[in-house]
């Protein structure tokens, strides 16, 4: 009897070239332009964590990979049936190595701590438009300034359709501009070690003049081991585009 595999192996031939500081920060990851979709950023995921994500995947996938994460083996969650063993087989990953990491795109999703936003009066609703500049400051418990927090704005009636991003500068401030024609959309910060927050949903800005002061906290959950199998390897070579640096 054939002996059911128990690991993946990813390898990255041809990374991509697209420049991972210039994209747009995100919840998770960052919105390339030239692609059009969203790099994961997997560095600080185990290798359990990633293997489960393409099992659990169809399609073409893209994320930010540490050298180390990559040409190694990686546990596949069990229970192990032909029909995940052919999507972890058929995932298709392309990919950047930028300083050490690779990387490539999806989108993972952390707990989101959920703010409702002021609710205004009908009045005010129809009277403001909703094109415009956001400003604000993020902080964490203790008020200490964060840098680099990501700032994502997403229209609609939730995250799903990005508007507009950016992050943090040394002060913890950030400016965001809103694209014209939204009228309704979210706010969603993230920082590494912190609960995502979510801004939700705002109608328009009722003062341009305020700033939005976010207050980050400390994430409570732990990221889980990593598990080591046997090796009996599923090899996905050659599926992976982007460069590889040390």
């Amino acid at each position: 009897m054939k002996k059911k595999p128990a690991n993946l192996h990813l390898q990255i031939p041809e990374p991509c070239s697209q420049n991972w500081e210039e994209m747009i920060p995100l919840p998770g990851g960052r919105f390339c332009h030239h692609c059009e979709k969203t790099v994961i950023d997997f560095t600080g995921m185990t290798d359990k964590q990633i293997a489960s994500l393409y099992m659990r995947r169809q399609g073409r996938v893209c994320g930010l990979f540490r050298q180390g994460q990559l040409n190694h083996s990686l546990p596949l969650p069990e229970p192990v049936n032909r029909w995940q063993r052919f999507r972890a087989i058929g995932a298709l990953l392309s990919g950047l190595l930028l300083n050490g990491v690779a990387a490539a795109q999806t989108a993972i999703q952390k707990p989101l701590a959920v703010i409702q936003a002021p609710v205004q009066e009908a009045d005010e609703q129809s009277t403001v438009e909703a094109a415009g500049v956001l400003k604000g400051v993020v902080k964490d418990e203790t008020g200490e300034l964060l840098t680099g927090a990501s700032v994502a704005l997403f229209s609609g009636d939730g995250p799903g359709n990005l508007g507009a991003g950016t992050a943090t500068d040394e002060k913890g401030r950030f400016e965001l501009k809103i694209p014209a024609g939204i009228q309704q959309f979210w706010l969603v910060f993230s920082y590494v070690g912190y609960e995502e927050q979510a801004i939700v949903p705002i109608q328009a800005i009722t003062n341009p003049e305020k700033d939005i002061e976010v207050q980050m906290k400390r994430a409570a959950y732990e990221l889980p081991g990593v598990e080591v199998l046997a090796p009996a390897m599923v090899h996905v070579t050659g599926l992976l585009t982007g460069m590889a640096v040390s």
